[in-house]
């Protein structure tokens, strides 16, 4: 950690896997701040570490220092042209291949907890529909699989069913699938695009849990399932809400692996 006294972190703990980054850093001995304090030091490079979930905009963008450091997941692409002018270096914390892997495990956990939460029988011989083929998709299927439940994924192109099959039961795609809704007593969606509209939520048999992790607006029409009384919970930010102790341990790895401070 040699370099840990040229760096100041300034880390947002309005997302509870921040506060553990905010514990953790101080732990390795680098400075570390919060946003509400004064930054006066001008000795020092200042590391912005927002919570992933926040969308960073013009006022926040005018509180940022000058020639500082930002991780981030969300901003359009004017207030990042603003943060260049700056000259803010900008790092988005999902372009780092490792740590959106093991953000997805994650996910994938905290996705089978919900689904034990909120549904009334064992997850052994549960039949549950995973919607999307992604990564997340596929670790969840890959946990629920192992815990006895059976699984089918749906996705879009066939090409992609012999892929799915090491980890699902059965692999579909959405037009066969919405045939069969009846027979699920739980699904889980990932995909972030309106899938589970009114047509099919219709088809839901009493007592479906309907688990969304697509980010907003999600991939259900949560209008729809509240009027007809349907159990479902649009769950964002997974592993900052289940596990934020392992996100933000994730996250500070990643984060002074790419400012090449890890082990210096």
């Amino acid at each position: 950690m040699g370099k840990s006294l040229e760096h100041c972190f300034v880390v947002d703990c309005s997302d509870s896997r921040n506060i553990f980054v905010y514990d953790r850093l101080k732990a390795l001995g680098f400075k570390v701040s919060t946003l509400s304090e004064n930054l006066s030091d001008t000795s020092m490079t200042f590391v912005y570490l927002f919570a992933p979930s926040l969308v960073i905009d013009n006022i926040i963008v005018e509180d940022i220092k000058d020639n500082s450091i930002v991780f981030l997941t969300r901003i359009d692409d004017e207030n990042k042209l603003a943060l260049y002018k700056k000259g803010v270096k900008v790092f988005c914390y999902f372009d780092d291949e490792q740590l959106v892997s093991a953000n997805a495990k994650l996910t994938a956990e905290g996705a089978v907890a919900y689904v034990i939460l909120n549904t009334s029988i064992s997850l052994e011989s549960m039949k549950i529909a995973i919607l999307g083929g992604g990564r997340i998709a596929k670790a969840i299927a890959g946990y629920l699989k192992t815990m006895g439940a059976v699984v089918t994924i749906a996705v879009r192109r066939e090409s992609e069913f012999d892929k799915l099959k090491a980890v699902a039961d059965t692999a579909v795609n959405f037009v066969d699938i919405e045939k069969d809704l009846k027979s699920f007593d739980c699904i889980v969606n990932t995909v972030p695009a309106m899938v589970l509209d009114k047509r099919q939520l219709f088809r839901l048999k009493r007592g479906c849990f309907v688990l969304d992790l697509a980010s907003k607006p999600g991939g259900v029409n949560f209008d729809v399932a509240k009027e007809l009384r349907l159990s479902y919970i649009h769950a964002l930010g997974v592993p900052g809400k289940i596990m934020p102790e392992t996100a933000g341990g994730l996250m500070v790895k990643s984060v002074l692996e790419r400012l090449g401070l890890l082990g210096g």
